[in-house]
């Protein structure tokens, strides 16, 4: 689960579902495909049952004809059994669609051979009837009647007792023969002709006459054997007939017998099917569930624990505490992906965390050095204008010194000026005492014209040291604003530290 992605773990449970539902569907398709065959079994089987009780309806119809023809000899029973065969006869077809094994086939084709040797027996037997007559005036019924009352009328007309008797006999052995078909009955007419012979041959009858109704004895008895055959044709045919139709009931009853049997092995079946398509059905799909939902949880547990130790990690980051470890940094998927985006984060926290800490020791060792700096500066500045200054203070205290003493001078001055004045008002008085007093004024100018040229001297001093004074000054201002170039540049660097901690801690 850990190498597998997320959207590949939640395809999984749909996968495992369409696969069940894929399956069932396919054994839906199959158990549908079985149960059509079946019910196409069924219908083919019944399709089958129906024509085989068609056969046999149309079997027992043609026998009914048949039997009432027999009875009646009414020719519309011969289109009633004409019906009825052409009616039967396309479900033999019908039966060799259903049943296509190559023993029901052979089967099927036994049966519809003997159905039409039946129809064409019957044929024989209506045309064997016509015949012989359909009526007791038609036919060969017809001309042995008429026959034998020809030889009656001629045997009345001579007046001959004994061959009346004899014809008698022949027409009751007629009769017999007629209800009975007994074959020995034609032997017997046999004899009763030669004993008719007989007696004719004895009577007193004219030679012609003889003649005449000897003829006419034949002509009757050779009626009469024809008919006698034809009536044992129809025997014949009659019972071929009974023996057709009673060769073809097994057929139909074992067509009819396996026909049952593979409609209900069909419906067996497609009942079986049904209801192990539908076990199976129902089995796959509570499998399909319980293994979709036991593979829901374990994905489901798999995805929210770690999202869950990850959100509470990332709330712990939140607040301020970088020593928690992030979860699921060993993952291949998502989660992976978003937990080292979190251990990143946390990284990142870190390296902000530890910048504040390089920038506020950078910062105080940055004031230490500004005011090392500072000190420093201050040092030179007061090394450097300390010397001046006290070259000004001194050149200051020597021109106060001058000052004092040109006061001193002056104030000399004036009262020797005074004292000049007064003697000039006593220079009438004391010429030595002016030239006295105009040396010494010679003197004190002298002196004065000194003092003024080193005052002189000591303020261009004084000049040239403030000059001085003003360069270094100016030196000075200069390192200041270097120094505050330097503290810019520092501040810049700083701030730009404190942008990509900042943006670290975004990232």
């Amino acid at each position: 689960m850990k190498r597998l992605s997320l959207s590949i773990q939640v395809s999984l449970i749909a996968l495992i579902a369409l696969i069940g539902f894929a399956v069932v569907g396919g054994i839906y398709l199959i158990s549908s495909n079985t149960q059509s065959e079946f019910l196409d079994t069924q219908m083919s089987e019944s399709r089958g049952v129906l024509a085989n009780e068609e056969v046999r309806v149309g079997f027992l119809e043609a026998r009914g004809a048949e039997q009432d023809f027999l009875a009646t000899l009414d020719p519309k029973f011969v289109q009633a059994h004409k019906e009825a065969i052409e009616k039967t006869l396309p479900f033999f077809d019908t039966l060799k669609t259903v049943h296509s094994a190559p023993e029901e086939q052979a089967v099927i084709d036994g049966m519809k051979d003997g159905f039409l040797k039946y129809d064409a027996a019957f044929e024989n037997v209506v045309s064997d009837w016509t015949t012989i007559g359909l009526t007791r005036d038609t036919g060969l019924m017809g001309l042995v009647r008429q026959s034998a009352h020809d030889v009656e009328q001629a045997v009345t007309d001579h007046k001959a007792q004994d061959l009346n008797v004899a014809l008698l006999q022949t027409r009751r052995v007629e009769k017999d023969f007629l209800l009975t078909l007994d074959p020995e009955k034609i032997a017997e007419m046999d004899k009763t002709m030669v004993d008719f012979d007989t007696i004719l041959a004895r009577s007193t009858m004219p030679a012609a006459d003889k003649k005449d109704v000897e003829a006419r004895f034949d002509t009757y008895l050779a009626d009469f054997k024809q008919l006698a055959e034809l009536r044992l044709n129809v025997q014949a045919d009659t019972v071929a007939m009974e023996k057709m139709y009673e060769d073809i009931q097994p057929a139909l009853q074992h067509l009819e017998e396996q026909g049952s049997t593979d409609f209900t092995a069909a419906t067996e079946g497609l009942l079986t099917n049904r209801d192990e398509s539908r076990t199976m059905m129902l089995s796959l799909i509570g499998v399909v569930t319980v293994i979709s939902f036991g593979l829901a949880l374990l994905i489901g547990r798999a995805i929210s624990k770690p999202v869950g130790a990850m959100t509470s990690a990332m709330n712990r980051l939140a607040g301020n505490e970088l020593d928690v470890a992030v979860p699921a940094t060993d993952y291949s998927n998502e989660l992976g992906a978003m937990a080292k985006a979190v251990q990143v984060f946390k990284d990142n926290a870190i390296a902000v965390k530890r910048l504040e800490a390089e920038q506020a020791k950078a910062e105080e060792r940055a004031k230490e050095e500004k005011r090392a700096l500072m000190n420093k500066m201050a040092d030179d500045f007061m090394a450097s204008v300390g010397h001046v200054v006290q070259a000004v203070a001194s050149a200051s205290t020597q021109m106060q010194s001058s000052a004092q003493s040109m006061t001193a001078t002056a104030e000399q001055t004036s009262r020797q000026s005074v004292a000049v004045s007064a003697a000039a008002e006593q220079a009438s008085t004391n010429v030595e005492t002016v030239a006295s007093a105009a040396e010494e004024l010679s003197s004190s100018i002298s002196e004065i014209g000194r003092q003024v040229a080193q005052a002189t001297t000591v303020a261009k001093e004084a000049v040239r040291e403030a000059g001085e004074t003003h360069e270094t000054v100016n030196s000075l201002v200069a390192a200041a604003k270097a120094v505050g170039e330097v503290v810019a540049m520092i501040s810049d660097i700083a701030d730009q530290t404190n942008l990509l901690a900042l943006n670290a801690t975004i990232e």
